[in-house]
């Protein structure tokens, strides 16, 4: 990963001065999106809905599919499906 990117994104520290918060906690999530107003994505169902696979779909073409699903959907609360393995493979 340092090979590509640095600082936190791989691992490396946040610069003293950064007040971001880190994520977004599970209370304030709840307070914006509560459960009615999520849509919960499964990832094999989405892959197979917009034309893409780990075993043969180039990074870019995935990325760009998925970018475009997400922006085309109407709900501002999406998360996935829990249990579910992750979204883009590491090999």
């Amino acid at each position: 990963m340092n090979a590509w990117l640095a600082g936190p994104t791989a691992g490396g520290p946040w610069p003293v001065d950064t007040d971001a918060p880190r994520a977004v906690s599970v209370e304030f999530w709840d307070q914006v999106c509560p459960p009615a107003h999520r849509r919960v994505l499964v990832p094999d169902e989405v892959n197979t809905l917009i034309g893409v696979n780990f075993s043969d779909t180039p990074g870019d073409v995935f990325m760009d599919k998925w970018a475009q699903y997400l922006l085309d959907l109407p709900d501002n609360c999406i998360e996935l499906k829990d249990s579910t393995h992750q979204l883009f493979d590491i090999l």
